[in-house]
């Protein structure tokens, strides 16, 4: 679907495909949000704030298990006020190590509520949040891949607390989260090269 759109709200009973991008005008009500008792199968990006154009971004949330049909960016970073990812059911991919994910809330919170890649992992995934304020990403379920796993905020300038319960950094990656971080990535990464 083209940029310039407002909401999109997706139900699929027998389960959701999409086979390129979402994008919508952002604006705070450009929301994205796919829900399927089935499988819903992503082709493409999702983007709520425009393709990076729009000054606030609408929140994503996906409602169903996921596979990735090819690598996937999920973005909410916005030119001003960014938004909240959720994924309130699991995530996998198409082929092992076939596919790759990347979260970028911006200044917001990532929240994934079930596994990421135990049935079929991933590749690289690849978490941006944080902000000045605190943010967290929250894991409530076994993520695994085949590539690097990355932790990084939204600026070079914040701090990651890892394995921390805010205790003042920018971004802080609880330690059941943490916890849940399986064997099987070829690197694990927190922060960027600027840091």
């Amino acid at each position: 679907l083209p940029g310039g759109i407002g909401t999109v709200a997706i139900t699929g009973a027998g389960g959701v495909t999409t086979s390129g991008a979402i994008v919508t005008a952002g604006g705070g009500s450009g929301t994205i949000t796919i829900t399927s008792a089935n499988l819903i199968q992503l082709g493409g990006n999702l983007d709520s704030t425009r393709g990076g154009a729009a000054a606030t971004a609408g929140v994503i949330t996906l409602n169903g298990d996921v596979q990735l049909n090819s690598d996937v960016t999920i973005t909410t970073d916005a030119t001003a006020t960014d938004a909240d990812i959720t994924l309130n059911n699991t995530v996998d991919g198409q082929a092992a190590g076939g596919q790759s994910l990347t979260l970028n809330a911006g200044e917001n919170t990532i929240s994934v509520n079930k596994d990421i890649g135990s049935t079929t992992p991933l590749d690289d995934i690849t978490f941006i949040a944080g902000a000045s304020n605190g943010e967290w990403i929250q894991l409530a379920g076994n993520v695994e891949g085949q590539g690097t796993l990355t932790f990084r905020p939204s600026a070079d300038s914040l701090a990651i607390g890892v394995g921390a319960d805010g205790g003042g950094a920018d971004l802080y990656i609880l330690p059941a989260s943490l916890a849940n971080i399986q064997d099987g990535f070829d690197e694990i990464v927190f922060g960027s090269a600027n840091q």
